[in-house]
């Protein structure tokens, strides 16, 4: 795997002029300078703690309530969801109480039977009534026989009660549709509140960075709604190579060049270093925590940075490429040319430190 350590950019101070040439030009001299060596990550700028809010429920996504690079608070409406199931069950709801509440009515279809009932048996009983009278008296009088009388008793008695019976039956299927409309209502009004709006609320105070569906759409459970991020400002979400795990630790300063804003340059600090090594591409996740005033309030900008890993205000340098196998460098010494074995200290992409060996003054010659 190509191993990016050391990447140093050409931002800022990382990257520094060539040595000069002495004598006749054949022969380079160490530098006294500042030198920073530094690990190359790269990554994109994230929301502290941003997270995707997904949904929890099926439905048709109605409403939007807020808008990209709002601010939200704690329990905040964010969308308005319609149900589809919920509304199946309101329609079917609603077509029931519609059904319960006509047969219930005055012109119920199911209550005329029953009031027809009830009136053919009062025109009898009014009949049988006016009959019995009738007997009665000519009973009374001794006009009529016994079993005429009878007979006449009997019908009375028998369409008094068919019509007390109808009037009893017509009472008890008319409770009994009132009751049925009103448990169809209490039903609708069940459904009514079920299939009402979902609305979807931040559970944190943050900013609303990204939707994942536009009005209209049908939501299913789990899809994305959004991306949000909390209170606290940006991190960059960086990957570092593990060869370079070692030289890290949490507190380093950072520097990012974000591609957004091709003139600044960032400073961050090295808050967390995971542990776990992604066994794709070899690289390990490390955060930092953006200390500057970014120029705007966006997440997923792509980044380059370097994790500085040690610096010095004045060093021995050289160029890299004058350093040999087994860190030993080719010097001009009384017209002769000698190998010299030298210490090293801080590595760039470009140039290393000398701790010893040679000094100020070597004449080096390029091998």
């Amino acid at each position: 795997m190509h191993n990016l350590s050391n990447k140093i950019t050409s931002w800022g101070y990382l990257i520094f002029p060539a040595l000069v040439s002495c004598g006749n030009g054949e022969t380079l001299s160490p530098q006294i300078k500042p030198l920073t060596e530094a690990v190359y990550a790269s990554g994109y700028i994230q929301s502290r703690g941003e997270f995707e809010l997904t949904a929890q429920s099926e439905g048709i996504l109605k409403r939007q309530l807020v808008e990209e690079g709002d601010y939200v608070d704690a329990g905040q409406a964010l969308f308005e969801i319609a149900g589809i199931a919920q509304e199946a069950r309101l329609t079917n709801a609603q077509n029931l109480y519609d059904l319960a509440n006509k047969n219930s009515g005055s012109n119920s279809p199911l209550l005329a039977e029953a009031q027809n009932a009830v009136g053919l048996a009062w025109e009898q009983y009014q009949a049988d009534s006016i009959n019995y009278v009738r007997y009665t008296n000519l009973w009374n009088e001794k006009a009529t026989s016994q079993a005429k009388y009878d007979a006449a008793v009997t019908a009375f008695n028998s369409s008094k009660l068919s019509w007390a019976q109808g009037k009893n039956n017509l009472e008890n299927r008319w409770d009994q549709l009132k009751n049925e409309r009103d448990q169809a209502y209490q039903q609708l009004l069940s459904a009514r509140e079920e299939s009402g709006f979902y609305t979807v609320r931040a559970e944190q105070p943050g900013t609303f960075f990204q939707r994942g569906k536009e009005a209209g759409e049908v939501v299913r459970k789990g899809d994305l709604l959004a991306v949000l991020g909390l209170e606290g400002g940006f991190i960059a979400n960086l990957k570092v190579d593990e060869q370079d795990i070692s030289r890290l630790e949490t507190g380093q300063k950072v520097l990012l060049k974000i591609d957004a804003y091709p003139d600044g340059m960032y400073e961050a600090k090295l808050e967390k270093i995971y542990t776990k090594v992604d066994t794709r591409d070899r690289m390990l996740r490390v955060d930092a925590a953006v200390q500057d005033q970014l120029p705007g309030k966006y997440t997923g900008l792509a980044l380059e940075a370097n994790i500085v890993t040690r610096e010095k205000d004045s060093a021995l340098v050289i160029q890299r490429n004058l350093l040999m196998q087994g860190d030993s460098v080719m010097v001009e010494k009384d017209g002769e040319e000698k190998k010299v074995k030298v210490e090293i200290g801080l590595r760039t992409l470009s140039e290393v430190e000398i701790l010893s060996g040679i000094d100020r003054d070597t004449k080096l010659i390029k091998p």
